[in-house]
């Protein structure tokens, strides 16, 4: 074997052996990928609040379990709606005007008590905190909304008010 034929068996082990090292660096990138995609999976699909994306006309692109059984349509459903599709008609106008500001880039987002209407008819209210997503270029992509339910809390907090209330009158016709 000749001193050319030793030098480029050893550049071809050496080359392999980076390749190697590569590869198994590739793969491992892969794997974290793959384990950070289903631990964001995991929690989108089981986290207790509603979660949408739209993109920025307001097309549903995606709508976590919890959204679909808060106002009652399926994901597939959603996709083919606009989210103000299912705001309560009062609320449009001032989502409509957020979301622009949002966009424009002029508040970074925005948090507010708001009303879907459900399949069946119903009025659900709701803690929605909205914010934009934006790509790797800093252009906004998607605006993402988090909604908790609220309907039951506002029922309870009206209740005490008129128990509040009616104990006033209460002690008012006593003291008099």
């Amino acid at each position: 074997v000749t001193g050319r034929t030793r030098r480029i068996e050893a550049a071809v082990r050496q080359r392999t052996a980076a390749l190697e090292d590569e590869v198994r660096e590739r793969e491992r990138a892969e794997a974290e990928t793959r384990e950070s995609e289903q631990r964001f999976r995991n929690i989108f699909e089981n986290v207790p609040i509603g979660v949408f994306y739209t993109d920025l006309e307001g097309n549903v692109k995606r709508a976590n379990p919890r959204f679909c059984d808060l106002i009652g349509y399926d994901e597939t459903a959603l996709r083919k709606m606009r989210w103000l599709d299912c705001t309560y008609g009062e609320d449009v106008a001032q989502d409509l005007e957020l979301t622009a500001q949002l966009v424009r880039g002029e508040i970074p987002m925005y948090r507010r008590h708001k009303r879907f209407v459900t399949q069946d008819g119903r009025t659900v209210w709701v803690q929605a905190t909205v914010s934009l997503l934006r790509d790797g270029a800093g252009q906004p992509q998607r605006i993402v909304g988090v909604v908790e339910d609220i309907t039951e809390h506002l029922r309870l907090q009206e209740a005490e008010k008129a128990r509040d209330l009616a104990e006033a009158a209460n002690r008012a016709k006593s003291e008099f």
